[in-house]
């Protein structure tokens, strides 16, 4: 296979980024390699991509670790990660330095590839060490702590006020990452959604929203943040203010992602930190379900009359929000019938695993949601909890767990239509359509012009606005 053009992934931000990435084909061989990956193995690119053994095997130190990496590396193409922990070896030097891997696919004139991201544990500790002290509304410190500790006799009595303190303001933080997060469902004549998140820490990298778009569009987001603790909290805060005023302006998720991505890679791109997420737009006057993709797990749809379960959002363009600020998304569209259920899901309930290593994987989600499909939202998200830690055996969760789940309850009718109300969606949907006009968001202006000839195929306003 033939080495990637350089002018379409060798930009500026991937040679100068403070992680290391390896680019793999399909068969696990190296074709781009970042300078910082150089400098955590202290081997050159070339040598790597041209060496006789594997390149997994030159730079992991503990061996037994290369085909745990291969194995998640190639399964990528269903479930990226973002928890591999490893030790890499600087040959130069020879020192044994901590990483955490992670990986995920990504196209690029429609071929597909496998990036691994090195994240170097040592200095990223340092980073959320930073992060933690500078979080002033959390963590209080004291000026005259150093003073303080010259002092024997008081020194315990500052180390119990300090701790008291620490202790009040994590409350504080984890109260208010609690109120970031919708605490109620919504339930209305059409859908039931409910979620519902449990950190594996005191502070979690999960966060979903809700967003009333209009008076007929209903917004659902889920995201993951890598990470756990203060330095994640304060990444899910900053995702929760960003979706809300881009969401608030925009309906369509693609458009969304791409300005949210933009405003939070200044930020994101220097830290170390990413994160996937998942955002569908329901149009309760159509039922049909737009989604978009960056870099999460698909949503999963089970349909009713066929009994079976699809991916919603799937899409080769897209990828996480943080490293990248050219990065192009792209929404998909379905139409939702009666009894349809789709769920949203973050990677703490398919990699729950047990003491032995094994996960619960996405084989066992869908079989779950098979077998229980006709439970309510919130009683299947009960069940599904209950069945994730009974896997466990006892081992501790080892990430956020966060799920939501929409019941599709009625779908419109036009027949079902009194004159008045159909007056009323006509006249709404030509309201909302001239609005998306103005705001150059042609694909939604026309999806509401649509609406109008489905109620009045004579329209010509309706016509005249398409064209």
């Amino acid at each position: 296979m033939s080495k990637i053009d350089e002018d379409k992934i060798a930009l500026p931000v991937l040679e100068t980024a403070i992680f290391g990435l390896i680019v793999f084909d399909f068969e696990l061989k190296p074709v781009y390699i970042n300078d910082f990956t150089q400098e955590i193995t202290g081997i050159l690119s070339n040598d790597i991509i041209h060496a006789e053994s594997h390149a997994l095997e030159l730079i992991i130190a503990d061996k037994d670790y290369v085909e745990e990496t291969k194995r998640k590396l190639s399964g990528c193409f269903d479930t990226p990660f973002n928890d591999l922990d490893i030790k890499i070896i600087n040959e130069a030097n020879k020192k044994i330095i901590p990483a955490r891997i992670s990986g995920y696919t990504t196209a690029i004139d429609g071929v597909d590839y496998i990036v691994m991201i090195i994240q170097d544990e040592s200095s990223r500790k340092a980073y959320e060490t930073m992060l933690e002290n500078s979080f002033d509304n959390f963590i209080q410190t004291t000026n005259d702590l150093d003073s303080a500790l010259k002092k024997i006799k008081e020194q315990q009595v500052i180390l119990e006020d300090f701790q008291f303190k620490t202790k009040q303001e994590m409350m504080v933080a984890k109260t208010v990452q609690k109120s970031i997060i919708p605490q109620k469902g919504i339930r209305n004549e059409f859908l039931n959604i409910q979620g519902r998140s449990i950190p594996s820490e005191d502070l979690g990298g999960d966060y979903f929203d809700y967003f009333n778009l209009d008076k007929s569009k209903q917004g659902i987001l889920l995201c993951d943040v890598s990470g756990h603790g203060i330095p994640s909290a304060l990444v899910t805060t900053m995702l929760k203010v960003s979706f809300q005023r881009h969401a608030g302006e925009l309906i369509e998720p693609d458009e969304v992602f791409s300005r949210v991505n933009k405003e939070l890679t200044k930020t994101l791109q220097e830290s170390g930190f990413f994160c996937t997420a998942f955002y569908s737009v329901i149009d309760m006057d159509t039922m049909e379900i737009t989604s978009s993709c960056a870099g999460h797990d698909a949503a999963l749809a089970y349909h009713p009359d066929e009994n079976k379960i699809y991916e919603l959002g799937l899409s080769e363009k897209g990828t996480i929000i943080g490293p990248f600020s050219n990065v192009e998304f792209e929404a998909t569209s379905h139409q939702l019938v009666e009894g349809t259920k789709i769920i949203y899901f973050t990677d703490g309930i398919t990699e729950a695993r047990k003491i032995d290593g094994e996960f619960f994987t996405i084989e066992r989600l869908n079989d779950f949601i098979t077998n229980n499909h006709g439970l309510e939202a919130s009683l299947f998200i009960d069940k599904l909890y209950k069945e994730v830690n009974a896997f466990y055996e006892g081992a501790e969760p080892n990430d956020d767990r966060t799920v939501i789940v929409i019941d599709v309850l009625k779908i419109p009718r036009k027949e079902d239509f009194s004159t008045l109300e159909k007056k009323q969606r006509i006249n709404s949907a030509f309201q909302q359509g001239r609005k998306y006009i103005k705001m150059k968001q042609f694909r939604s202006a026309a999806m509401e012009f649509e609406k109008i000839l489905e109620l009045s195929p004579e329209s010509f306003g309706a016509y005249s606005n398409l064209g």
